[in-house]
């Protein structure tokens, strides 16, 4: 019987490029864009990203910034921001949700 496969699990499947939008006043983190292939420039990947935070319409593009971190694992129960000094992208576990009554 086959296994199952995640992108964390397997080298091939994992991105050859990502892009993190974020706000450099704050760290907050727009968008992450995530390339699969051969062949990406930072460039083109960069325009690519920016493109598609506009074509969500939720947040402005005007002052984002993108950074390219050469690796990132991201678990389903994390979030991730930017530390807006240091340019690292800081990890963490996403807080439990309380249950309203």
């Amino acid at each position: 019987m086959p296994t199952s496969k995640t992108v964390l699990d397997e080298d091939e499947e994992r991105p050859a490029h990502v892009c993190v939008v974020y706000d450099p006043k704050t760290g907050r983190v727009a968008h992450v864009h995530e390339f699969f292939g051969k062949g990406f420039k930072q460039d083109e990947c960069e325009r690519a990203a920016l493109a598609t935070v506009t074509k969500l319409g939720h947040i402005k593009t005007a002052g984002l910034k993108v950074l390219h971190p050469p690796e990132l694992k991201l678990g389903p129960d994390m979030t991730i921001r930017v530390d807006p000094k240091s340019l690292e992208i800081v990890v963490a576990e996403r807080p439990k949700r309380r249950r309203s009554k």
